[in-house]
Parts: C-alpha cells; sequence; structure tokens
C-alpha cells in the first residue's frame, strides 16, 4: 500500500549495543531521556502518531503500534524545528 510503512516485528536484539549497531535506527525511549529505558528500535521509514512535542524540547513523544514512548525531534521527518503539537 502507498504511504504505508510495514511496523511487524522483524526481531529482537538483547541490549542497546546491539540496537546501535542497527543502520538508521531510532530508539523510542520510556522517558524524554537518553539515559532512559528504550522501549522499541524503529527503522527508517516507519509510521506512528505523533502525540505531544512541547516547545524548547528536542523530545517528542508518539506512539508506533503496541509501543508507546519519547523520541528525539530531530530523528521524525516533516517536524519544524519549534513546531508545538498539543497532547491527544
Amino acid at each position: 500500500m502507498i504511504g504505508r510503512a510495514d511496523t511487524r516485528i522483524v526481531g529482537h536484539v538483547t541490549d542497546v549495543a546491539d540496537a546501535a549497531d542497527i543502520k538508521g535506527a531510532v530508539m523510542l525511549h520510556a522517558d524524554a531521556s537518553t539515559t532512559s529505558a528504550v522501549v522499541a528500535v524503529l527503522r527508517p521509514g516507519v509510521v506512528g502518531t505523533l502525540r505531544q512535542c512541547q516547545a524548547g524540547t528536542p523530545w517528542c513523544k508518539v506512539s508506533v503500534k503496541q509501543y508507546s514512548g519519547w523520541i528525539e525531534r530531530s530523528a521524525m521527518w516533516g517536524l519544524l524545528p519549534q513546531e508545538v503539537i498539543a497532547p491527544s
């Protein structure tokens, strides 16, 4: 289908170091911090729902399938640097 990305689980990693080896991987974190737990590893092209982006913060809350968490604003395509998305 045009405009949809495949979000099936394609594998598992044992730790964050393994996930970091995946080319283009984006970490979905439990909290808005690089030191928080990794909820899921997203590959380029995955489509999710943008839930919240506050002004002045580099983090946005998203959900992808059954996963929900925070990713860095710079990892998303189509979002302006200071764009605000109200919580949904």
